[in-house]
């Protein structure tokens, strides 16, 4: 044949040009295209028609004719023959491209780019976006004589044709054909019409559509291979598919993976089963000696599993078989057990034939039975003289190319054993003997695995493409022979020459890899993103295999984490669904919404690929595209949208892994036009459409929407939607329909079999819907129906008469058969008359009259009726209220004033608001028969009625808790807020210290509430209270909380209120705290360097906390004069402490010591090493022993004349001195070890390892513990508080303190007379102690929710300090954003040198103080009795306080919270997801405080998001919605408008590089000026980017007396300047406006 033109232009719409440029119409695809190149029409290039035995159909041949013009083949030759060239096939950059290459030998993935080289070596195929004519160019490399092809990357965007034989004896110069291009509108159509060409052309495969796929396609099947791995026996089989069948999910196949065959390593006896499987892999160094099964299966007879003692499943024994095999692989020790293969020895023979008859006896239903087999027979091939066959042991050659595939354990083994190879001559009559065998036996398929590993031995048989060629000859001719042509599910093919050469029989493959619960490698996180790694292989896959099989999406199992996710793919995927559970253990929830109860599925009719606009871009790992799936029913379409973000190929590492900073919520959208209609003739009429009823699955939701709507979306990680899409049919004027399908199912579309609808007579429509299934029936229906029969029975329906006009029915199962849905219609001309009526609002005004009438007195609004109900203004709060309980006006009961034993008085202004509040409180009392130490005493019940409490869950920490009613209520609540809708009110009721007694709330039965009175003290008994609890209410709950307390400051006179004292002084100050940089191992050079660390990086500490590990300490069996010789965390709290001075780590310090040239380095490695073992740190203090000694006090004053800034030490003491006390005889002191007893109450409190060391040990740091001897618990703590309180004014400045562990009421109530503030919540930990990898997220969220909800009440005491966090920890964004909005200070405790500065810098100002809020934050009103941590759908959010304006954080805390039944904090995983919820400036409580009151009534708002860097312009009550990703955050600064005239609007945002943005507003006026101009003043602390609102440009501004350049936006009216540092003086901005 004549060589063809070099320029085809008469015969393709493709070029190669003389200047070496490849186009398509004229638009460059591939520059500096190489000489030895050529470029042939379709026409011109011989093909396989000459000479095919198998000619595809003529409609086909009619279609490639017809696009011949659309494709092109290109050539090459070279000098001198080659097995393998690699040569450049021309470049090109800036066009975006998708491809597919083999990450690993058997599998491959996609990978996106814009120029060559961004290209991965072998790469199945490349498609060109050419926007330029709309169109897109598929490369697709081609075999071409005994030479196959791939895609690899070169330098400067070069492509790069590798053309290779795979042996170096078989070798060729020139190539006419090995590589095709072609080009279409359409992307689909591309794919299709290009395979279809090189069918024609090659003639060496067909496409799917020639073919019919096997009959397990649309039904629902079980694998053994997660079930068992090699463990799998007839035993397991049978209870697998029987576990199933029982819970009425009957699998129609069962594929029996490896485990089954008679393999045995080389070393071993050849005619016997290996006895070395019990290693996972091992299976892989193993060769097959017989076809036959192996003697697990071999030795089972027919009927035993169907005889009544028939063998149960040891679910324990195979338990432990599983994890030992999995233990091995990871080098752990294995017993072996062989117990379950020989437990049945006493059976006669009967086999794998007995087996498969069995249970196709037991259950019908099993249609087929498939079972697995390596290509080359098993893993290592067939062993040699063992066989009738040829088989000789080939060594496994890693082909080039594949150098820079993913490191594989398959191909370690297979390279480390070799393959034992069957001739190629007698590949036919390999898979003869072993199909004819199981066929014989009532196998009905086969899954072949291993199946690229020919190319490992080809050197010596001819190359990779003529082996191949003789074993897929021989395997088509048996699948045809034995398995009915269909029976067979490739799988480890994925590489082009099995597609063009295995593939004219074959239908069926995986497309994915292997689906992995959990991360090989390790990564926690992996059980997660891994799931998404398998979806994106298997869609991209499916763009070009699905061209010749049916895509096999693999198993899952259905109780994995991630096992929704998996399921709803499979449900969508087109292909067959099945999982790999271990017996017994399903979601059975979840099978339903998959599989019917005939073990059939809704299948649709097409394979799912993803949407246009996911094709270039990259679903896993570019941080917003959400991948998008469409498929087709038979009436209608689907679009699946999944988060498959957070991993991804890492070319430099060759590996798969982890992109965290991409495993986060996405939004994204879905329209009807992103369903492919015009892939299936039947659907096609779609695309014209104009109305779609579109159903959510999840979300439950419908709505009708036009064909190019879009529908937007968020998705939170490793989560979906699944769209279905019915075109809406218009039968008349008046009746529009659409089916939707069976809303229970995920793939709802998939019911709908047949639908028509005809005009039975005049004005009379009839739906037909021939339905699949059962369960719930959605359609939509304009106008309600006449009647609906179904299977000729009148049914009945649902119709909404609203616009939705949604239709609803139940459709029963009828075994299989579809059911017959006639829906009936008649349209008239009558008018609808319909009558409205109207009530009035009278009885509101009626229950008003009732409400005044049963107030009790003007004293107050509480009353105690006869009938023994507590109401507020006629409202029952309490109902069934015991007769031993009393209710007194706050004005009827003494309080302390009285008695003039309060030395400390109320301001007056208090006094005047507690009696103008006088009405708003009662107080209830109670009396017992017989003085007791502890009464438990019912106060009444409450139902239906919303609450927010805290309580306590451990002894020294509380949290929030909501509920309905009182036995909701958790042990130790220590004050309850009903919500009081019918009078828009809350009411507050508190438990009180009365005589020396404390209270408590506990939970009672059927509602009931009750108080628990104790004193802690069995010699201390009472038996009659008037106010040992307090009710309060108020129309506002933070008014509520400062009112209330506010009364009991008064009544008590035991403490004084926050606002009547002053906090510390590093209240507004950066700090550092020892304890999670060092733990006990903290000593003076680490402390130092600590320091040194944050100075040298521009962020100077203002105070430090040296915790935990500084004192003088040991235990009781050690020498009392010297140090514990133990760091180990936990030591310190079986110890006492035996002197007030530092101990030996600290007094070795001599002044000066840091201060010189030669002062010891900080060796952080060391320091990390000993943190968890004590006996290293001895070694470490030696190091330093010939220092003088000089002490903390040494220590301290040379830290603060090397950091200047640093105002505040504080150190570390518990209550009692240590841990465990003080030390007796070792000091002044009389002391006296006092056993420690957990107090009743708290026995529901979580499981702490403090409490247990000090319960061992005896006295501790709760004086609760010991209260029996030394008048109960309200006098030693009077005590003991009295005490640190006189120490506190004396030492400290009365102030110098932060109180710790102390969330008890008793503590508020006795302690904070000077005490000023105090941790509200647990300890920041960064990481879960018990051991949940998720525990780094989710216990950062239980941490704010602590925080938050505990200042509601001790916020009225102390300022809450919402404690350090780490700033280099994973969550250490989310803790930073809480911090820089709490109101209280900010400090890290990151260990030395190891911070997030980037971080630091938007909380902390150069010279270490911060922009710290005027108030406490809060939780706002509508989250008050919410659940933001478990419930699926709150948000957290916070309102805060500043100068000028206010602020509100808006946190996604939800992922775990309280288990009452364990007594716990453990993960809610379901929770831990993307949560949506909106923002208004109507959050912000202006009126808490007197100077942001007015803002109140403010009518416009400046808001700016701080993490996106929006603004707006919002109105009061304006809401902004807003979506969160877990373990994330926004920061709402909303800044009041001022209007200064009718022209002119202002408004004062911020520093907006900072997260407290309007806290660096210290001053702000406006001033008018002459000639109608105004002055802006403001005052400006810090540094940065400052934001403000100006509807009118400036004419200047001026900063610190100089004038400065600003940026301001004419469309938004937004002002930007920067404002530079000025030694931590307010900079003066005067800025000035107007004409």
């Amino acid at each position: 044949m004549a060589i063809p033109d070099l320029v085809p232009t008469d015969f393709s719409r493709f070029s190669l040009s003389p200047n070496r440029e490849i186009s398509v119409d004229g638009i460059v695809l591939l520059s500096d295209v190489p000489t030895n190149l050529t470029l042939s029409s379709v026409s011109s290039v011989p093909h396989s028609l000459d000479n095919d035995s198998d000619p595809p159909p003529e409609y086909m041949l009619k279609s490639v004719e017809s696009n011949a013009k659309n494709g092109v083949f290109l050539g090459l030759s070279v000098k001198d023959p080659l097995d393998r060239i690699l040569n450049p096939i021309g470049k090109f950059n800036n066009r975006k491209f998708l491809s597919v290459f083999r990450f690993k030998t058997w599998w491959s993935t996609m990978w996106i780019g814009s120029c060559g080289s961004d290209l991965q070596t072998e790469t199945q195929f490349v498609i060109l976006q050419v926007p330029e004519i709309n169109s897109y160019v598929l490369i697709l490399p081609l075999i071409e004589k005994s030479f196959r092809s791939a895609i690899h990357p070169g330098a400067n965007g070069e492509v790069v044709l590798c053309v290779e034989s795979g042996s170096t004896k078989v070798k060729e110069s020139s190539f006419s054909s090995c590589m095709y291009f072609h080009v279409s509108e359409n992307p689909y159509d591309l794919m299709r019409d290009a395979f279809a060409a090189v069918r024609v052309h090659l003639g060496t495969f067909r496409l799917l559509e020639e073919k019919k796929p096997p009959s397990i396609v649309d039904k629902f099947g079980w694998c053994t291979w997660d079930a068992f791995y090699l463990t799998v026996d007839p035993v397991g089989v049978w209870h697998g598919v029987k576990s199933f069948a029982e819970n009425g999910f009957p699998p129609r196949f069962l594929i029996i993976d490896d485990g089954w065959q008679s393999i045995n390593l080389d070393h071993e006896d050849p005619s016997q089963d290996s006895k070395e499987l019990t290693i996972l892999g091992s299976q892989m160094l193993c060769r097959l000696y017989r076809f036959k099964e192996n003697d697990k299966f071999s030795k089972y007879e027919v009927g035993t599993m169907l005889s009544p003692d028939a063998p149960k499943f040891d679910e324990e024994k195979y338990d432990k078989l599983f994890a030992e095999m999995i233990g091995l692989a990871k080098n752990e020790p294995v017993k072996e057990d062989d117990s379950i293969l020989h437990e049945e020895e006493r059976l006669k023979e009967g086999g794998l034939k007995a087996l498969v008859s069995d249970l196709k006896e037991k259950f019908p239903l099993l249609d087929d039975v498939y079972v697995w087999h390596a290509l080359c027979g098993a893993w290592g091939g067939i062993r040699p003289d063992t066989t009738h066959l040829n088989s000789k042991v080939l060594p496994a050659k890693l082909a080039a190319g594949l150098e820079k595939t993913m490191l594989d354990l398959a191909v370690v083994m297979i390279e480390k054993t070799g393959i034992g190879l069957v001739d190629p001559n007698q590949a036919a009559d390999l898979y003869e003997a072993m199909h004819s065998y199981l066929a014989d036996a009532g196998i009905t398929g086969v899954k072949v695995d291993v199946i690229n590993t020919l190319e490992y031995v080809c050197e010596d048989n001819g190359g990779r493409v003529e082996l191949a060629k003789a074993y897929y000859d021989g395997l088509s001719k048996s699948l045809s022979k034995n398995f009915n042509g269909t029976g067979l599910i490739a799988s480890m093919e994925q590489c082009n020459d099995f597609f063009f050469l295995a593939t004219k029989q074959i239908s069926m493959g995986r497309v994915g890899d292997d689906f992995w619960f959990q991360d090989p490698n390790g990564d926690p996180m992996g059980v997660y993103w891994l799931q998404g790694v398998h979806m994106i292989h298997c869609s991209y896959n499916s763009l070009w295999q699905g061209q010749f099989i049916q895509p096999d999406w693999d198993m899952f199992q259905s109780d994995h984490l991630c096992a929704e996710f998996h399921a709803g793919s499979r449900a969508i995927c087109g292909g067959p669904v099945f999982v790999s559970d271990k017996v017994g253990r399903h979601n059975l929830e979840l099978l339903r919404k998959l599989v019917l109860p005939d073990g059939t599925i809704l299948r649709c009719q097409h394979y799912a690929l993803p949407t246009r606009d996911c094709l270039f871009e990259n679903p896993l790992f570019d941080g917003k595209t959400l991948l998008k799936l469409w498929n087709l029913n038979k009436f209608g379409g689907v679009v699946g949208i999944f988060n498959c973000q957070g991993a991804g190929w890492y070319p430099e590492e060759q590996k798969i892994k982890a992109h965290p900073e991409c495993y986060k919520t996405i939004p994204g959208f879905v329209s009807p036009a992103d369903v492919e209609w015009e892939q299936k003739d039947f659907t096609a009429e779609y695309r014209n459409n104009e109305l779609f009823a579109v159903y959510l699955q999840k979300a439950g939701t419908f709505y009708l929407t036009k064909a190019c709507d879009e529908m937007n979306i968020t998705l939170e990680p490793s989560s979906f939607e699944i769209f279905t899409v019915s075109p809406v049919y218009r039968l008349s004027e008046k009746v529009e329909f659409a089916a939707v399908g069976l809303v229970n199912m995920f793939n709802s579309g998939g019911a709908v079999e047949f639908l028509e609808y005809k005009i039975s007579e005049k004005n009379t429509f009839t739906v037909v819907i021939k339905i699949k299934g059962s369960g719930k029936f959605l359609a939509y229906s304009s106008m309600k129906p006449k009647q609906i029969k179904l299977n000729n029975v009148r049914t009945e329906f649902e119709w909404t008469s609203d616009h939705v006009g949604l239709l609803k029915f139940e459709v029963p199962w009828t075994g299989g058969e579809l059911s017959d849905a006639y829906i009936t219609y008649i349209v008239t001309s009558c008018l609808q008359h319909s009558t409205l009526y109207f009530l009035t609002n009278i009885f509101n005004l009626l229950l008003f009259l009732v409400i005044i009438s049963f107030m009790a007195s003007p004293c107050s609004r509480f009353l105690l009726s006869p009938s023994r109900e507590i109401s507020v203004d006629g409202v029952v709060l309490l109902s069934n209220v015991p007769t031993n309980v009393t209710l007194s006006s706050v004005s009827s009961v003494p309080r302390s004033l009285d008695n003039n034993n309060d030395s400390n008085p109320p301001p007056e202004y208090m006094l005047k608001s507690v009696k103008s509040n006088a009405n708003n409180g009662a107080f209830l009392g109670l009396s017992v028969k017989d003085p007791l130490d502890r009464i438990l005493n019912p106060i009444g019940k409450f139902n239906n009625r919303k609450f927010l409490s805290v309580f306590r869950f451990k002894p020294w920490w509380s949290t929030m808790w909501i509920g309905s009613s009182g036995s909701d209520l958790q042990m130790e609540t220590q004050f309850i807020v009903l919500q009081v809708p019918e009078i828009n009110s809350y009411v507050l009721i508190l438990p009180l210290i009365e005589k020396s007694f404390r209270s408590a709330i506990h939970p009672g039965v059927n509602g009931e509430v009750v108080l628990c009175v104790e004193s802690g003290s069995t010699k201390v008994k009472e038996n009659s209270f008037f106010s040992c609890m307090y009710f309060h209410i108020s129309n506002n709950p933070y008014d509520l909380m400062r009112d209330a307390f506010a009364a009991i400051r008064v009544h008590l006179g035991t403490f004084r209120l926050l606002e009547e004292k002053k906090p510390p002084s590093i209240i507004d100050k950066f700090g550092w705290c020892t304890w999670d940089a060092f733990y006990l191992t903290v000593e003076p050079v680490g402390v130092w360097h600590g320091v040194k660390s944050f100075a040298e990086n521009g962020l100077p500490l203002r105070f430090l906390i040296i915790d935990d590990g500084w004192q003088s300490i040991n235990l009781d069996h050690e020498n009392p004069l010297q140090d514990l010789k133990d760091s180990t965390i936990g030591s310190q709290m079986l110890c006492r402490l035996y002197r007030f001075k530092e101990n030996e780590k600290f007094a070795k310090y001599q002044n000066g010591t840091m201060l010189r040239p030669d002062a010891p380095g900080f060796d952080q490695e060391k320091h990390d090493n000993m943190v968890f073992d004590g006996a290293n740190f001895i070694d470490y203090l030696t190091e330093h022993e010939g220092v003088e000694r000089g002490g903390l006090k040494a220590l301290v004053n040379d830290l603060k004349t090397k950091f200047q800034g640093l105002d505040d030490v504080y150190v570390w003491h518990a209550l009692c001195g240590a841990w465990g006390g003080i030390r007796p005889g070792t000091t002044h002191l009389n002391s006296k070890v006092t056993p420690t007893k957990l107090v009743a109450g708290t026995e529901k409190t979580m499981l702490d390892f403090a409490v247990e060391r000090v319960e061992k040990v005896g006295i501790g740091l709760s004086l609760e513990y010991v209260s029996e001897d030394y008048g109960g618990r309200v006098q030693l703590a009077k005590s003991y508080y009295d005490g640190l309180t006189k120490s506190i004014i004396k030492n400290f400045g009365g102030k110098g303190i932060i109180a710790s562990m102390e969330q008890c009421n008793d503590f508020f109530f006795l302690a904070t007379k000077l005490i000023s503030m105090g941790r509200v919540g647990d300890d920041f930990w960064f990481q879960d102690p018990n051991g949940d990898p998720m525990g780094v997220y989710w216990l950062q969220g239980v941490h704010m929710i602590h925080c938050s909800y505990n200042s509601l009440w001790q916020g009225q005491f102390i300022q809450p300090d919402w404690d350090m966090f780490h700033s280099d920890h994973l969550c250490a964004e989310f803790h930073a954003g809480s911090r820089a909005i709490c109101g209280g200070p900010v400090y890290v405790s990151d260990k030395v040198g190891r911070h997030n500065f980037e971080l630091l810098r938007k909380l902390v100002l150069p010279d270490g103080t911060i922009l710290r809020c005027q108030h406490y934050a809060l939780p706002t009103r509508d989250c008050l009795f919410e659940n933001p941590l478990f419930d699926g759908k709150t948000l957290l959010k916070i309102w805060n306080l500043n100068k000028f304006g206010g602020v509100v954080g808006v946190f996604n805390c939800q992922g775990a919270g309280w288990y009452p039944e364990e007594h716990k904090i453990k993960a809610h995983s379901e929770c831990y997801k993307t949560m949506s919820g909106f923002m208004s400036p109507a959050d912000v409580e202006w009126e808490q405080k007197d100077f942001t009151a007015e803002y109140r009534n403010n009518e416009l708002f400046a808001v700016y998001l701080q993490k996106a860097g929006n603004f707006y312009l919002k109105k009061a009550c304006d809401e902004m919605n807003i979506t969160i990703e877990p373990s994330s955050f926004e920061i709402f600064t909303v800044s009041p408008v001022y209007r200064l005239t009718e022209k002119v609007e202002f408004a004062a945002v911020g520093l907006v590089n900072m997260f407290n943005s309007g806290g660096a507003v210290e001053f702000f006026e406006y001033k008018l000026n002459e000639k109608k101009t105004f002055t802006v003043v403001i005052k400006i602390k810090g540094s940065g980017k400052f934001l403000a609102y100006s509807s009118m440009k400036p004419k200047q501004i001026k900063l610190n007396n100089v004038r400065t350049e600003f940026e301001w936006t004419s469309d938004i009216g937004l002002l930007k300047f920067e404002v530079p540092w000025t030694g931590g003086e307010l900079s003066d901005a005067h800025i000035l406006i107007g004409n």
